[in-house]
Order: structure tokens, then sequence, then C-alpha cells
């Protein structure tokens, strides 16, 4: 008898001991996080009050925390880590002492840098490196941002048809040209012929933002090594810290003639599943992009609305109803801002389609990665 109780004491001293071991031990992985998951040096995360982050993880196991400040929900192998008011709180996510691993969140204020804890309130600077798609989403960009009261905005959009990642890379090589787009006025202007180069070095950015060209969007094996190399050089070039966003693009019309269609079978939801898994596997953990802007996500979500697919001006491009859509998910993803105070609208549209801008933009950046209907 005195040897069973021996043994039953041994046993359950060995489980606190393996128990006090697992607090200072992680044994999930978090990928694109800062941190090695431990209580002393947990995994670090930055999220707007009201945002989402969502994350890959090594294991696969179903847990939920509900914070005072924010929100951790994990299964199907991914951390969806949301805000829910400015202040900073770690959690310790444990499945019965089995998988332990922590995770300190700082939920910032909307319309605040999350890196560097600048405030967009009085300035606003974007340079898009993209092409026709970037133009598209830029549009009314600066509308929006002025209607939220931001003082000063400079949107410029580097412009060359269908570039991909790979041409930009060929291009700073070369110092190739673009066309130079810009708005600080209200007014789109073209400045001219000029570099990637002169264009990270023409002022203090706030946010870089790349993308593939809409042919290879969803072909994930065409990313790298080239979207390596043009964040390397946008880190290098420009004058300050930048935050650097990728722009998920959005699927062609159901009609569409693009030459690159037929890659797609020439099919909506086929080129939009593919899209999203080229964001999944080089995107969301790719340490060096802040976040993604799912103008994509948002697009097909409209599709789904009774606004249906009237988004296109031809078989690839948007029209405005989906410029401005996409202009909504720029603007909330890169700042924060609740986008629901909202009151301009391009004259095109009416504040019956705002409603509905705003109810898909808001799935779209809290859902980035499917569509919701």
């Amino acid at each position: 008898m005195r040897k069973i109780l021996f043994v039953v004491f041994i046993s359950l001293l060995s489980l606190v001991t393996i128990s006090c071991q697992r607090e200072g031990v992680s044994d999930v992985k978090v990928k694109g996080l800062l941190g090695d998951g431990t209580n002393k040096t947990p995994y670090i995360v930055n999220v707007f009050e009201d945002g989402t982050i969502i994350k890959e993880i090594s294991e696969d196991f179903i847990f939920s925390v509900d914070g005072t400040n924010s929100t951790l929900n994990i299964e199907n192998n991914q951390v969806k880590i949301r805000g829910n008011k400015v202040g900073t709180e770690t959690h310790k996510v444990t499945d019965k002492l089995i998988k332990v691993f922590y995770v300190k969140v700082k939920v910032n204020a909307k319309g605040y840098d999350v890196v560097n804890d600048k405030s967009y309130k009085d300035s606003l600077k974007i340079l898009a490196i993209g092409n026709s798609f970037s133009e598209d989403a830029t549009r009314y960009l600066y509308d929006i941002a002025k209607n939220f009261g931001i003082e000063e905005i400079l949107i410029v959009n580097m412009y060359i048809g269908g570039a991909t990642l790979e041409q930009h890379v060929n291009n700073i090589k070369s110092n190739s040209p673009y066309t130079m787009q810009t708005n600080s006025t209200g007014e789109w202007k073209n400045k001219g012929s000029k570099s990637i180069r002169y264009a990270l070095l023409y002022t203090d950015w706030d946010i870089v933002t790349i993308q593939q060209g809409s042919p290879l969007s969803g072909k994930p094996d065409s990313y790298q090594p080239y979207m390596d190399e043009l964040i390397t050089y946008i880190n290098e070039t420009v004058n300050n810290e930048v935050q650097i966003y990728w722009h998920q693009t959005w699927a062609y019309a159901k009609t569409s003639g693009h030459t690159s269609f037929p890659d797609y079978d020439s099919n909506q939801e086929t080129m939009y599943n593919a899209i999203i898994e080229a964001t999944e596997k080089k995107i969301i953990n790719n340490v060096e992009v802040t976040n993604v802007i799912p103008s994509g996500t948002a697009i097909q979500n409209m599709r789904e609305t009774k606004v249906g697919y009237k988004v296109n001006s031809d078989g690839h491009h948007l029209n405005v109803k989906g410029r401005f859509t996409a202009g909504l998910v720029w603007f909330k993803v890169l700042t924060g801002y609740d986008i629901d105070d909202i009151t301009y609208f391009p004259e095109e549209v009416d504040s019956a389609f705002l409603a509905i801008a705003i109810e898909v933009v808001n799935k779209a950046v809290n859902e980035p990665l499917k569509v919701t209907k």
C-alpha cells in the first residue's frame, strides 16, 4: 500500500514539475510574429481597436480566450487575434498543460500607426507600387480620408499597366520609369515618368503597398524571390521606417475576355480561391508585411449582394462602385478608422450603396481569406 502511495506521489510531483517547467516553454509556433512564445518573451501582436489579425500556428487544436482588451480564437491551425479596446495584455494559451504559449497583444487606437504609434489624424502619406489595379483601388482614397478630417493627404500610384513583382524588380535594376500619379488636393495629377527610387525618396512615407500583377495573382510560385527583393529595396531606399502592406487584388468578371483568364479555367470563383491560396502561402506569414488589404475579398463579398456583379468597368478593372469599395478597404485597413461613420460617396452612387459597401468591407477586413455572404 505504501509503495502504491509513493508511486502516486511521485507521479503527481512529476506533473507539478512539468507544469512549472512549461510556464517558461512555448510548444506552439506562430508564424509571422516577433517573440518566441515563452512567458519571458511572448509573441508580440499589434492590432487596431476593432481590428483582426490572423496568423498560422503549428498545432491543430481549438481554444478561445476573452481578455479585457483583446480576444484570441484558435482553430484549423490559425489564431485569430481581435482588438476590443485600447490597452495591452498578455494571454497564456494552454491545452491541459500539453501545449503552452504566450501572446502579448497591444491594441492601438484607430487612426494610429501600429508600429510607430504615429497618428494619421494630421497626415497620411501612401505610396502604391502597382499598376491599373492599384490605380482603381486608390481612385477615391483621398476623398475618403478627407471625409474623416485628415489634414495632409498624399496618395501616389506608380503605374505601369499589368506590372508584376518580377517587372518591378527588373525596373529597379534598370531604373526604368513609371507614370507617377499623385493626389494631394483631391485631384489626380500626372507627374510624368519617374523611377521607383525617385518615388521612394519623394517624401517621408507612412505606408508603401505592393501587389502582384493580376494574371499571376493566383500563382504563388510567381511571388518569390521578387517580393522579398522588392521589400528589401524599399526598406533600404526610403528616408524613414515605413510599413509595407500587401494589396490582395480581385478575381476577373465572370464574362472576362482577359487573355489570362483561361489560366483559371475562365472561372471567377476558381481565380478568387487561387488568390486566397497565394495570400495564405506567401503573404500572411511574411514578417516584413504589416498586413493584407483584402480588396479581392471585399469585391467578391459585393458580388454576393443585390449589387451582384456590377462592379467592373470591363472584364477586369473596377467601375465606380468597385473602386469606392476598394478605397474603403484600403482606408479601414491602413488607418484603423471605423468606416461606419463615413458620409462621403461618389456622385455616381447613392447612400443605399454606401450602406452595402460598408457592410461588405467590414466583413472582408474581419474575414480577409474567405467570402462572407
